[in-house]
């Protein structure tokens, strides 16, 4: 399989660009493009890598931007930024 769709759940939404530019560099050469419409992530180009890695690396990516932006309130209330 050399693509695939990937379902992005309504609570990741806003954090798809910033996430996905995070998988760009860690994937290189897979083509991934964000299709806001249906709310998927479309995956072309796989190439040598597993589509067992790339969808798990977008999804490690998307929830780590969700806990930045979640998080950022706090840290900067605790760092005084």
């Amino acid at each position: 399989m050399n693509s695939s769709i990937i379902s992005v759940g309504q609570q990741f939404i806003p954090y798809v660009d910033s996430a996905l530019a995070r998988v760009g560099y860690i994937l290189p050469g897979v083509e991934i493009n964000f299709d806001d419409v249906g709310n998927k992530i479309e995956v072309e180009n796989i190439g040598k890598y597993a589509i067992e890695e790339v969808i798990k690396e977008i999804n490690y990516a998307l929830y780590r931007e969700k806990i930045y932006h979640e998080t950022l309130p706090l840290r900067s209330k605790i760092l005084g930024d």
